[in-house]
């Protein structure tokens, strides 16, 4: 994960040259079929190292990077899809406040192919693959409202299966 203002930049290697925190975490899913709805493992280490940056104010935003093997697809905020089928970020902080934060514009759900430059793949986010087979890295940018130095208890990333597992 990184605190990513701006992702609408179209340099080569642009996703995966960017700063990472340190926490990081694996995540081997089943399986996908359509109308499911699947999620990440939890993602609150990594956000957690995030919002407790000095630099860190509600609303800035928060990128995660996913890539893998295997070729997976889910529903990109271009899709035209009913709205809230766009990729979630599910936060739970403090004592009982929580947040559901969608992908709010065409920039915020990208692709890197491995040593290329990164591209908007709509109407599909492939995780791992892309349609061509190509590996690359997946970037996911949603805007956080949550305040500096919250303790996050619970975060994982709702995705919408746009096709059955692809691997």
């Amino acid at each position: 994960g990184i605190n990513a203002e701006y992702m609408g930049v179209r340099a080569l290697g642009d996703l995966t040259s960017r700063p990472k925190t340190s926490a990081f975490v694996s995540w081997f899913p089943l399986p996908w079929l359509i109308p499911n709805l699947t999620q990440t493992v939890d993602v609150a280490s990594v956000l957690q190292e995030i919002v407790a940056r000095s630099s860190w104010s509600s609303g800035n935003a928060v990128m995660f990077l996913i890539s893998g093997h295997g070729q997976r697809a889910a529903v990109s905020y271009d899709s035209g899809s009913s709205v809230g089928t766009q990729a979630r970020l599910h936060i739970e902080y403090g004592v009982a406040s929580v947040s559901n934060v969608l992908i709010s514009n065409q920039d915020d759900d990208t692709f890197e192919p491995a040593g290329d430059y990164p591209v908007r793949r709509w109407p599909i986010i492939y995780i791992g693959r892309d349609e061509n087979g190509v590996s690359g890295t997946t970037g996911l940018r949603f805007h956080v409202s949550i305040p500096h130095g919250s303790t996050i208890t619970l975060a994982y990333i709702v995705f919408h299966v746009a096709a059955d597992n692809l691997c």
